[in-house]
């Protein structure tokens, strides 16, 4: 461009001129176009992962298992990314999730069922399992065999029998009749095993024939249901000599009864009020009293434990269990699940 007198004249353009422009041009336009498209890709992968960990958070999963959430959604390709509007309602992301969990064999089954069935439970209620029926149509579950473990989802059951789907399985020579453990997993109370034999079995499924009898509770969470129980507690006279040594002794004139109602229960302690005064200090000189309540008739729960004030609520009393049976605590969790349990809060 130049001027010649008054008049500014345009240099005239070559071909050479013109194409260098228009390669300035669609390298502008592609560069910006990937920019734009790298952003909206990253902008995606952002709203899916933010998505993932608030429910993840929400529904209680554990860092570990959100580290499991995490390496499922780092191998989620760009398909599936754009695909996902609603991680809730979303059929095909449930499957994606289920089949990327069920090639995973190096994580323990209990970690793969928790995180399906906190993720995509639609029963919110806190209930547990009693017998095959309880099972729901459609829940993962895992299916522990002598020589691994696989994932499975069940299609029917009845009482005696459940009909379970495992996608891509195959198996092996001479399985019927073989030993099957099988894992299910309610938030809020915890995981379930039922013992049981394989009836038949097929290239991507079994019928499993349930072995009538008491379900292996698993609970992790602790629960409490408010229950009112008279129990009574008696000191265990433990006294340490001059050389520190533990003494035992049973001193009648010693001998302190306490009797009190219970609040709350769970399977590691209850929370009491006392029927009559007592003397505080009583409390404080002795560490170990032996508690006994019935827990349902016809069986009496008698252990040792320690008890002390609520910090909280004035008035209540924490009996901590120490020497609890494992069939004590059974026998209480079945209890606390008949009577409305919730999230144990001992105050």
């Amino acid at each position: 461009m130049y001027i010649l007198g008054d008049i500014l004249i345009w240099p005239k353009a070559d071909a050479d001129t013109v194409m260098t422009a228009i390669f300035f041009i669609i390298v502008t336009f592609s560069i910006l176009s990937l920019t734009n498209w790298l952003y909206r890709k990253q902008l995606i992968k952002k709203r899916l992962w933010d998505e993932l960990y608030e429910k993840a958070v929400r529904r209680g999963l554990t860092q570990k298992e959100i580290n499991i959430i995490k390496d499922f959604y780092k191998k989620l390709g760009q398909y599936h990314l754009e695909n996902v509007k609603n991680i809730d309602a979303d059929e095909n992301f449930k499957k994606l999730l289920f089949n990327n969990l069920s090639r995973n064999k190096d994580i323990p089954i209990e970690y793969l069922v928790k995180i399906l069935d906190k993720f995509f439970a639609k029963n919110t209620e806190i209930t547990g399992i009693n017998n095959l029926a309880d099972l729901n149509p459609g829940e993962a579950c895992g299916l522990e065999f002598s020589n691994g473990h696989q994932l499975g989802k069940l299609l029917k059951s009845t009482d005696i029998e459940a009909l379970i789907s495992i996608p891509g399985w195959q198996p092996s020579d001479n399985i019927i009749n073989s030993n099957l453990r099988l894992y299910v997993y309610r938030a809020g109370v915890g995981g379930f095993v039922l013992h049981g034999k394989i009836k038949k079995a097929i290239k991507g499924g079994l019928i499993f024939a349930y072995d009538e009898g008491n379900v292996e509770a698993k609970g992790e969470e602790h629960l409490m249901a408010f229950i009112k129980k008279n129990i009574t507690f008696t000191n265990w006279q433990v006294s340490e000599s001059g050389t520190k040594e533990l003494q035992l002794t049973e001193d009648e004139s010693k001998k302190v009864r306490i009797n009190a109602i219970t609040e709350k229960i769970s399977d590691r302690a209850v929370v009491f009020r006392l029927i009559e005064e007592l003397d505080q200090l009583k409390l404080k000189e002795e560490e170990i009293w032996e508690g006994s309540f019935d827990v349902l008739d016809g069986y009496t729960l008698q252990c040792r434990g320690r008890i002390m004030t609520s910090k909280i609520v004035e008035g209540n009393y924490i009996f901590k269990f120490l020497d609890a049976t494992e069939e004590d605590r059974k026998i209480v969790f079945h209890e606390i699940r008949k009577n409305n349990p919730v999230r144990e809060n001992l105050s």
